[in-house]
């Protein structure tokens, strides 16, 4: 396991994307992640769920299904977009 205190700049760098999505994000080098400030976890597709959908996420997310096009940058929805 890493330490803060890697000798290795690669070594360093994998410790500072941390674990989870994040991680997943950080080595997938094309990624764009999509996030909201919302206190919850996904993002996509919560309506389908009966929870507060997202509809930022929702329009980026359909749009890479359909287009193959991704976010420009990586992309944080405002909570003021979640509705209901």
């Amino acid at each position: 396991m890493p330490s803060k205190q890697a000798q290795s700049p690669v070594v360093g760098a994998l410790f500072m994307c941390g674990d989870g999505a994040l991680a997943l994000h950080c080595r997938l080098t094309a990624s764009h992640l999509v996030t909201a400030d919302i206190r919850s976890h996904g993002v996509y597709g919560r309506g389908n769920d009966g929870l507060r959908p997202v509809p930022c996420a929702d329009r980026a997310v359909n749009t890479y299904l359909r287009d193959g096009i991704l976010p420009a940058t990586d992309l944080t929805c405002p909570p003021s977009e979640a509705i209901r």
